[in-house]
């Protein structure tokens, strides 16, 4: 009579060449997911990362977020007004505008030739050198 021990290896030993196929496919899988990340850009590994610390955990909420901005799109767009404002077109005329100018130079030149209300200061009589200058201080 078989022990309950040497059922269990005679059990075992059937299932082990199926185990060790399993082990070789987990194994050359990760091997094939190594070379793979060592493959990819940084930029792109960083993105994935990302997407997966970020996104993929808080997923409802994401899409609550974008749900309200859609929401926000379409009542802004049903608030835009159709109508068109067309630019008022100038009518004046060459004439117009060499008058205009003219107006403008008249101007310019009666602003130029006022005169001043300001009195202007006196121009000061022979003003002389300082080393000629007469000190009382020295004097005394």
């Amino acid at each position: 009579m078989k022990t309950p021990r040497e059922i269990l290896l005679h059990q075992h030993r059937i299932a082990e060449t199926r185990l060790n196929q399993i082990r070789r496919e987990v194994v050359a899988n990760l091997r094939h997911k190594e070379t793979a990340a060592r493959e990819t850009p940084l930029l792109l590994a960083a993105a994935l990362k990302l997407w997966r610390e970020l996104v993929l955990p808080a997923r409802m909420a994401w899409a609550g977020i974008a749900a309200v901005w859609v929401v926000i799109g379409i009542l802004s767009l049903s608030q835009f007004d159709q109508t068109t404002v067309v630019a008022k077109v100038s009518t004046t005329t060459i004439q117009e505008l060499r008058a205009a100018s003219e107006q403008r130079r008249e101007l310019m030149l009666e602003l130029a030739l006022l005169p001043t209300t300001e009195p202007a200061m006196p121009p000061k009589q022979n003003p002389q050198p300082r080393s000629e200058r007469n000190c009382e201080f020295l004097n005394a």
